[in-house]
């Protein structure tokens, strides 16, 4: 330890450099220490953690066979899909004849949730924002839930006669920049306030609110992913019916029998969109750095 300190001169440029380097794993450890909880979801549909992905025509969630999205025709992309998020790491590709149906929101093990707080979380990449009439999401018939796409045009429709007559839509338009990569579309339904809400990349987008009393969301229909069954949820006059297969990539979907906050809905953001972490240090190396930054500030 002497001999490294009387040579201080020849060896100060390479202790000023490990020096900065602890600091930053230092940094970088605190900030991950720090970093808000993401509210966990109740289902989770993940193309990379699917156990048959690619292998059999099931989108399988998590908890396993609460809702399992029975495919058609899709391209299970294995090899990581996103240029630069960490958390897509596979995905599920539609065109215009591709399916994916599966049970109403009705029969979840947890009981009818159409009738709680819900938010639905979408990670999609579209191919393009011009290719016309595309169901992202739907559950339930003319007493439903949907997210649509029309070209540039996202939809987040909740209608219901239960309680009242409900009509609820939020909007808002995507641009080029938002799919660049996977596009974060969050719709949330807060029954207390009879308010949906629409978010776009972590961002507050659009909100809506009824004049009545809103119980419930959906009726029993099935659910379709990035396809239509026929009734597209929350159709009003059968103006949504029309609408065809998302033309695109599906990452991600989540379920929360919570109406997410505003902070939720960009947490989840942050922690799907964050570039991939390298691989973490061994502890072995990190006390050697700790190590010789503390003796070059004892040198010093």
């Amino acid at each position: 330890m002497l001999e490294l300190v009387e040579n201080k001169n020849s060896l100060g440029g390479l202790y000023a450099m490990l020096k900065k380097f602890t600091f930053a794993v230092i940094l970088l450890f605190s900030m991950s220490s720090s970093m808000a909880a993401v509210v966990s979801a109740d289902v989770l549909w993940d193309a990379a953690a699917d156990p048959d992905g690619g292998v059999n025509a099931t989108f399988e969630g998590d908890p396993a066979l609460v809702l399992d999205w029975g495919l058609t025709g899709t391209t299970y992309n294995a090899v990581d899909p996103s240029p630069t998020y960490g958390g897509i790491d596979a995905s599920y590709s539609f065109d215009a004849t591709d399916t994916a149906f599966g049970t109403s929101m009705q029969f979840l093990p947890t009981g009818d949730a159409t009738k709680t707080d819900a938010s639905f979380e979408l990670w999609v990449k579209p191919d393009d924002l011009a290719s016309g009439q595309q169901v992202l999401f739907e559950t339930g018939g003319s007493n439903g839930l949907s997210l649509t796409l029309n070209n540039d045009e996202l939809l987040f429709r909740v209608k219901s006669n239960v309680g009242g007559s409900h009509l609820l839509n939020a909007t808002a338009t995507l641009a080029p920049a938002d799919i660049a990569d996977f596009v974060q579309i969050v719709g949330v339904v807060d029954l207390a306030t009879d308010t949906t809400s629409l978010y776009v990349n972590g961002t507050f987008v659009d909100s809506a609110t009824s004049g009545a009393d809103l119980t419930d969301w959906a009726g029993g229909g099935t659910s379709s992913l990035a396809s239509n069954d026929g009734v597209v949820g929350g159709a009003n006059s059968g103006d949504l019916n029309s609408y065809g297969t998302f033309q695109g990539q599906v990452g991600l979907l989540k379920f929360h029998e919570v109406a997410l906050t505003a902070t939720d809905v960009n947490d989840s953001f942050l922690a799907v969109s964050t570039p991939s972490a390298p691989a973490p240090l061994p502890s072995s190396l990190y006390l050697m750095l700790l190590g010789l930054g503390l003796l070059r500030l004892r040198s010093s």
